[in-house]
């Protein structure tokens, strides 16, 4: 969100004035470098620890998919409209809506991604609501 935010501040005072100098030279790197780290080691991995802690072995493959399958589209779509998007509503409004977007994202996570830390598969499963737990720390029922 913050990487966002950046470069959205950087267009904005570099539309409203041409000459930039001294930090605003390089909060455009810094913020790209900010947001491929961010992405990385949050949403971009996210998708490989959840499907690990949240589904057993048999819907692993089936969960797995469905959230790379979810996290490609949304790739997909954010690249299709990015060029649309800034001509229609300028660069720094089209990152700062990026920033909020990040920011429902770890909204998201914070308050619906189950905490795993600690939990055994079967203590996680009875937390998400299933009727019937199928295996547990010692083998398959």
């Amino acid at each position: 969100m913050l990487g966002m935010i950046g470069l959205g501040s950087f267009f904005y005072v570099t539309s409203s004035t041409k000459s930039v100098a001294g930090f605003m030279n390089f909060l455009p790197l810094m913020s790209l470098i900010l947001i491929v780290f961010c992405y990385s080691a949050g949403p971009g991995s996210i998708i490989w620890a959840l499907t690990a802690e949240l589904f057993d072995n048999s819907a692993r493959a089936f969960g797995l998919s469905i959230g790379l399958t979810t996290n490609m589209i949304s790739i997909f779509i954010t690249t299709r409209y990015f060029a649309s998007l800034m001509s229609t509503i300028g660069p720094a409004a089209t990152y700062w809506s990026f920033g909020i977007s990040c920011l429902l994202l770890c909204l998201f996570v914070i308050f619906l991604v189950p905490e795993t830390k600690g939990k055994s598969f079967s203590d996680i499963q009875k937390a998400m609501g299933a009727k019937k737990v199928v295996c547990d720390e010692v083998g398959v029922k």
